[in-house]
Parts: C-alpha cells; sequence; structure tokens
C-alpha cells in the first residue's frame, strides 16, 4: 500500500428489490439491484491525492420455472477514474482470489472486491474497467448443492490513447455447496461414507461396484472449484 494523507468526500446511491427467502445463501431465485458510488478527492482541500473515481454494479435473478427451477444470473460491475489514485485503490483485473459472503450484501468499502476472472492468470491495469459474469445455475439437493455453468467477461483499459488488450473471456463449471443447512450437509456426508464403504468392500470381493455417476462433459474454460456459498465476500453476494 502506498503512504500518505488522503481525504474524499463519498456519495453512494443502492437500489434492492429482493426479498428475503432460504434459497438466498446457495442462489437466489428472485431480485435485482443497482448501485453507484462516486468518491472526490481534492489535495487543496486535504491530503496527497486529487481524484474523482466512479463505480457502479448491476445484477439480477431470473428463475427459469419451466427448466427444473434453474436460475439465470447476471451481473456487470464497471470502474472510471480521473486524477492520481493511491496505489491501493488501482482499478484492474488480477489473480488474486476475491472473497464472497452470500445473503450479506455489499461490503465492499470495508473489504475491496479483487476482480479476477475465473479461470485466467494474470494482471491487466487502467484508469476504466467491467467486469462481468453469467451463471446457469442447476440445483442438486434443495438449498444446499447446485451445480452452475459460468462465463466471465472484463477488461482494464487506459484512456490516454494506449492500445486496448482484447477482453478476456472465461467459461466452465462449478459446484457450489452451503453449510447454511446442517440437516443436509450431514446427511450428504453419511451417504457419501456409505458409498465408500460399499465401493471399498466390493472392490475386496472383486466384485464390481453397483454405482451409478452421470458424467459431465467439460466445456472449454477453466477447472471446476468447489467454493462454499457461504463464504462469498462482495457485490457478487446480492445475488
Amino acid at each position: 500500500p502506498e503512504s500518505g494523507k488522503e481525504g474524499y468526500l463519498s456519495l453512494r446511491y443502492t437500489f434492492t428489490n429482493k426479498r428475503p427467502h432460504a434459497w438466498d445463501f446457495l442462489h437466489p431465485k428472485q431480485g435485482y439491484g443497482f448501485n453507484a458510488n462516486i468518491d472526490i478527492a481534492s489535495k487543496e482541500v486535504f491530503g496527497m491525492y486529487s481524484y474523482t473515481r466512479l463505480k457502479t454494479d448491476t445484477y439480477f435473478n431470473i428463475n427459469l420455472k419451466k427448466v427444473g427451477g434453474s436460475i439465470l444470473y447476471f451481473r456487470l460491475k464497471t470502474m472510471a477514474s480521473n486524477g492520481k489514485l493511491p496505489a491501493q485503490k488501482y482499478i484492474g483485473l488480477t489473480d488474486d482470489q476475491p472473497l464472497y459472503i452470500n445473503g450479506i450484501g455489499d461490503l465492499s468499502p470495508l473489504f475491496p472486491e479483487n476482480h479476477n476472472p475465473r479461470g485466467w492468470s494474470g494482471y491487466r491495469l487502467g484508469d476504466r474497467m467491467f467486469f462481468g459474469s453469467i451463471e446457469y445455475r442447476m440445483p442438486i439437493v434443495p438449498k444446499t448443492l447446485s451445480l452452475n455453468l459460468i462465463t466471465d467477461f472484463a477488461n482494464a483499459w487506459w484512456s490516454d490513447g494506449k492500445a486496448k488488450e482484447d477482453m478476456v473471456f472465461t467459461a466452465g463449471y462449478e459446484l457450489r455447496f452451503s453449510l447454511a443447512n446442517p440437516a443436509a450437509c450431514l446427511y450428504l456426508a453419511i451417504n457419501s461414507l456409505r458409498s465408500l464403504s460399499e465401493m471399498t468392500s466390493s472392490m475386496l470381493s472383486k466384485i464390481p461396484p453397483h454405482l451409478s455417476a452421470t458424467k459431465f462433459n467439460k466445456p472449454n474454460g477453466p477447472a471446476p472449484r468447489l467454493r462454499k456459498t457461504s463464504c462469498d465476500i462482495g457485490s457478487h453476494s446480492s445475488a
């Protein structure tokens, strides 16, 4: 972090249309929202920095009732700045892992969000940026486990005429697991241990295990990741 005195005026507007529901900790079935924030600093008033930084963030959930209760989630965040920002308030994409907590709301004023397209590695800084996600969420165990097809798209660039790099685009899938339902978690753990025990006994007795499994074709993009939904932090949590 860059040391130095800083003083700024921050104006913030938030609009959310979303009803509390037990599904919110895994994947909300409804709701949309918009957030806008502007920070204005002047070293003529106080501190060492003069800048203006604007941020917008919007999301919505579409309930696909005719497709087994699946959810289509969309999010788009934009940032822009003019002037000299402290180094720790950079605008850009990094491979630092973000941290989210679903169902709690926007904590970005306390924990600045790392903008990392899932499956992408690198750094790209600038004074303009957009970061978006689209997810098709399919529940497997109600309120506990879901399989999500995901795609992220983003870019960051300087507005002073430098050549803009190609947009970052990633796609893949993830398994999302919620700890908000202890009974369901215990049920899954017991069943997993039981299946493992049966498979081991079958292998020892040289009898092929009678287990069924569904194989998913891996799309182009990042490897699958297990995310604890109850441990997600940031704007993404509004979804």
